[in-house]
C-alpha cells in the first residue's frame, strides 16, 4: 500500500489555482471606441452587441474593464435611439412633404402714391414663372391647387412709375399668409409662400 506524500505547510498556503487573464477586456474597449464614433449608427449597433459580450467575459474572468464596457453600452444605446427617432423623423418629414392639400390661393398686386402700373413675376408650384409687364394696379389672380410640400407660391412686384408704393399679398384659404411693401421708384415687393416653411 502507498501512503500519499503529503508534507505539512506551517504557513496554509493553498496549492496555486488558475490564474486570472490580466489587463483590460478587448470587447469593452471596442465597445467605447464604436459607441464614440457611431459609424453611421452601425457602430452604435456594434457597442451596444461587444458592450454586452464584455460584460458578460468580465464577470466570468475577473479582467478590468467593466466601467468601459458600461460607457460603450451607454453610448451604443444612445446612438441607437438617435437613428430610431432620426428615421422616424425623415418618414414624417417625408410623408407631410409629398401630401397634397387643396388651397385657394389668391395673389395680390397694389400700388399707392402714383404707383398706377408694375411688372409682375408669379408661380404656382411651376419651376418656370409668369410675367406680366404693365400690369395695371390693384391686380389679383385667384386660383385652386393641390399644394404639396414641395411647392412654393412667389409673387414679386416691381413699380414701374417714378413715384409711390406697390405692395405683394398672398392669401391661402382666406388667410394671409406673406405680404410686402416696396417704396419709390422701380422699387420691388417679393411675396414668397412655402406650406411647410411657413
Amino acid at each position: 500500500m502507498t501512503v500519499p506524500n503529503h508534507t505539512y505547510d506551517p504557513y496554509g498556503s493553498q496549492p496555486p489555482g488558475p490564474t486570472r487573464p490580466r489587463g483590460t477586456n478587448g470587447m469593452a474597449v471596442a465597445s467605447l471606441v464604436l459607441g464614440l464614433l457611431w459609424l453611421c449608427w452601425l457602430g452604435s449597433l456594434a457597442a451596444v452587441v461587444l458592450g454586452h459580450v464584455a460584460l458578460s467575459q468580465i464577470k466570468r474572468t475577473g479582467q478590468a474593464g467593466r466601467g468601459i464596457a458600461i460607457a460603450g453600452l451607454i453610448l451604443g444605446y444612445l446612438g441607437v435611439l438617435t437613428a430610431i427617432g432620426a428615421g422616424a423623423l425623415a418618414f414624417t418629414v417625408g410623408k407631410e412633404t409629398t401630401k397634397e392639400k387643396q388651397a385657394t390661393v389668391l395673389m395680390e398686386a397694389n400700388g399707392s402714391g402714383g404707383a398706377e402700373q408694375a411688372n409682375l413675376t408669379y408661380s404656382i408650384g411651376k419651376i418656370d414663372p409668369t410675367q406680366q409687364m404693365g400690369a395695371a394696379l390693384p391686380w389679383q389672380r385667384e386660383t385652386g391647387e393641390r399644394l404639396n410640400g414641395f411647392d412654393i407660391v412667389t409673387l414679386h412686384v416691381q413699380n414701374t412709375g417714378t413715384s409711390g408704393d406697390v405692395s405683394c399679398r398672398i392669401t391661402v384659404n382666406g388667410t394671409v399668409v406673406k405680404e410686402n411693401t416696396a417704396t419709390g421708384p422701380y422699387g420691388m415687393a417679393s411675396c414668397t409662400y412655402n406650406r411647410l416653411a411657413d
